[in-house]
């Protein structure tokens, strides 16, 4: 990760790209390549499967869409459950859609392609959410982007397969859309450890304002990332898309009852008021926050318990804080849980609650309510319009508004509690995935329409298919 901040000062600095691991570099989108050996890994049939499925998709009358990202299924988070809803969506419309994601594990050398995923090698970084860096160029790799014949490309990620993306962008000359997802500044204490922190933000600031500034089109979930983006001097009209979810899958009335059953009597939930979170645990999330509210919470409320799902990297020391509280009894941890069951572990709970103030958007709170789970959370602009006080949930500021709205949530009716459900659902389903992909499409269209600028000749005449 420390490489990667002193990729972004020089090319802030210097309007370049040095990347890590590779001996070349790229000044003003001219390639000059120092040693060709690099490319001797890939495996020998990629390029044919490619051709075979490009083949057997061919059709005028839809895109082929590529979408590049960092973390792609089976990952559970934010990003990947994005990338993964608008492909299935996009395929459903008859679009052909290709994934470019680091492969699933440490993998030295060799791709892989199957049912249009395209994974590159990648080094697993264990500390930070186990999250995959890829070899972010290779000639063959532009040969495998060349094959697929893209009408535009969908950039989610500012890591390794950006940087193959905007290198692919610039050498074909294909439209170039970009989604900020994560608004790094939040996230520069895994790099930092707290020193430094108002220079790395800044820094953060201008490779975000880098990147958005260099594609064609910019799509962000919310205002408050637009906001945020205007004050990195992204000069790029943005597009306010809030990522879209499987509010069917996560409806109440598709839950089995019995295997719900099953699980709350695994973690002694009978006859429990059940609070719930679910994501990832990590400083950002401001898990503490909740847990210092838990005990009083316990003493107002005797049958309350407190349901934890998911991991991160201070999934140990919010365990170690609940024990030094006293929480061992009612604050269960389930760990990480497949993506197709998460839907029980919202259901597990009357409401769901978190304190984060880092998200672009809060698919979780969005989730939460198409399971029919009330959300109490912490004040956020991210929330504006989509948590409606004394509606579908209520916000809170400091830790006695957290108990307080706990403690009336508990105390309503449960006519009231059941009107309160609903509205949550109704509001869910504004973020359909169906609705979310038809607007992406809106933008590819735009970008297509719009064209876009100069291509890099010395890489498209390198690579030959």
């Amino acid at each position: 990760m420390l490489t990667l901040i002193s990729i972004c000062v020089k090319i802030t600095m210097f309007n370049r790209e040095i990347l890590y691991g590779e001996v070349f570099i790229i000044y003003n989108d001219e390639f000059y390549s120092q040693n060709e050996t690099f490319d001797d890994f890939d495996d020998n049939d990629t390029l044919e499967k490619i051709k075979e499925h490009v083949g057997r998709h061919a059709d005028k009358n839809h895109l082929n869409i590529g979408l590049f990202t960092d973390t792609f299924t089976p990952d559970i988070n934010g990003v990947s459950v994005s990338v993964a809803t608008l492909r299935n969506e996009l395929i459903k419309m008859g679009h052909n859609v290709y994934v470019v994601a680091p492969s699933l594990d440490t993998k030295l050398s060799g791709t892989t392609f199957s049912e249009g995923i395209l994974r590159m090698p990648a080094v697993k970084l264990t500390g930070l959410y186990g999250y995959r860096l890829a070899r972010p160029y290779s000639l063959k790799a532009l040969s495998y982007i060349k094959a697929m014949n893209l009408d535009v490309i969908h950039n989610n990620t500012e890591f390794s397969m950006r940087i193959l993306a905007n290198v692919a962008s610039a050498a074909y000359n294909i439209p170039y859309v970009y989604t900020c997802h994560t608004l790094w500044e939040d996230y520069t204490y895994y790099i930092n450890k707290g020193y430094f922190d108002k220079s790395s933000r800044k820094l953060v600031g201008l490779y975000t304002k880098h990147i958005a500034n260099n594609c064609d089109e910019v799509i962000v979930p919310t205002e408050k990332t637009a906001r945020i983006l205007r004050t990195y001097k992204v000069c790029k009209s943005m597009h306010v898309i809030p990522t879209g979810i499987d509010t069917e899958r996560l409806h109440p009335d598709h839950i089995d009852k019995v295997k719900l059953a099953e699980l709350r009597q695994k973690y002694g939930l009978e006859n429990s008021f059940c609070m719930c979170y679910v994501g990832r645990i990590a400083k950002e999330k401001n898990m503490d926050f909740v847990l210092d509210c838990v005990g009083e919470l316990k003493q107002k409320i005797p049958e309350f318990k407190f349901v934890i799902t998911g991991l991160g990297p201070a999934v140990d020391e919010m365990k170690a804080h609940s024990e030094e509280l006293g929480q061992q009894d009612y604050v269960i941890f389930t760990g990480k849980q497949p993506s197709d069951q998460i839907q029980y572990f919202y259901a597990l709970g009357d409401f769901f609650c978190t304190a984060s103030t880092s998200e672009t958007q809060g698919l979780t709170y969005i989730e939460a309510m198409a399971s029919g789970c009330p959300v109490i959370a912490k004040k956020d602009e991210c929330l504006n319009n989509v948590l409606i006080d004394g509606v579908n949930g209520f916000a809170f500021d400091t830790e006695e508004e957290l108990i307080d709205s706990v403690v009336k949530f508990h105390d309503m009716t449960e006519q009231e509690k059941e009107k309160m459900k609903k509205k949550a659902i109704e509001k869910a389903d504004e973020f359909s995935s169906a609705n979310f992909a038809k607007k992406v499409l809106s933008v590819y269209y735009e970008a297509i329409k719009n064209g876009r600028k100069g291509q890099n000749k010395n890489i498209n005449d390198k690579v030959k298919i």
